[in-house]
């Protein structure tokens, strides 16, 4: 029987976590802190840029037409999603949104107005990453898996919400929009090596055990069906549009 590496016997500290689950767990945790860190650090620039381009009123119908594109996007995406092998399509997905991010900033210290498609890019990005974090996390875990450690993966959402927050009101009068841009474009490109760590992780082990099956399952989509990744999706922006906006917002771009 494998030992518990000393990853593992901290962790248990605080839920019941088997040999070899402790790296695992902490890697899907440093993946959504990430993620929520670099989505915090963006949404100053978000604010920022509409406020100061365009204006209160022009941010308020661009967040209803962020609704209606998220009504041909959400489907789309989860159709995608449930027939393509996941790992290749998080890569897809991830480098899509970090090559936006460089796009973005050429457009923006060239004088190029970019607040309104910024705005609706970011809240696109928000709902589909993390929901693709936590699908790839969800067919990772069993049922029982998924009981014991989500709580740890999930303290990383919490963690990079604070601390994306922090960095942005730090930095953000110093670097302006457009470097942040380059830095969360930076960020996702370690989210994905973090992401391909955890599967190549998971397979390592898979082979000392039900191997052939665990390794076949990682080739497979999302094991999530289409209309619940959609419904997952949609939660987000639920939760999205319920939060008060940025104190960062007063600022103004920086070049």
């Amino acid at each position: 029987m494998k030992e518990k590496t000393w990853v593992d016997r901290s962790l248990s500290l605080f839920t019941e976590v088997h040999a070899g689950e402790g790296g695992t767990a902490l890697l899907l945790a440093a993946n959504l802190f990430c993620l929520f860190a670099l989505y915090y650090v963006l949404k100053p620039v978000r604010e920022s840029l509409i406020l100061s381009e365009s204006g209160a009123v022009v941010k308020s119908y661009a967040a209803a037409g962020q609704a209606l594109l998220l009504l041909g996007l959400v489907p789309a995406y989860g159709a995608v999603a449930s027939r393509v092998s996941r790992v290749p399509f998080i890569g897809l997905v991830t480098m899509f949104f970090a090559s936006n991010l460089i796009i973005f900033y050429l457009f923006g210290v060239a004088g190029i107005r970019v607040g309104v498609a910024f705005y609706l890019w970011l809240g696109i990005f928000n709902l589909m990453v993390p929901s693709q974090m936590w699908a790839f996390a969800n067919d990772l875990y069993t049922k029982e898996r998924g009981a014991r450690l989500f709580p740890i993966v999930g303290l990383g959402t919490s963690l990079g919400a604070w601390i994306g927050a922090e960095i942005a009101s730090e930095v953000f009068g110093s670097l302006g929009p457009y470097r942040l841009m380059l830095f969360a474009a930076g960020g996702l490109v370690v989210c994905l090596l973090l992401t391909l760590w955890t599967n190549r992780r998971e397979a390592a082990l898979a082979a000392g055990s039900d191997g052939k099956r665990r390794a076949a399952e990682a080739e497979r989509p999302f094991r999530v069906a289409s209309g619940c990744l959609e419904l997952r999706i949609l939660s987000w922006a639920i939760h999205e549009h319920s939060r008060k906006p940025c104190a960062c917002a007063s600022h103004r771009p920086r070049r």
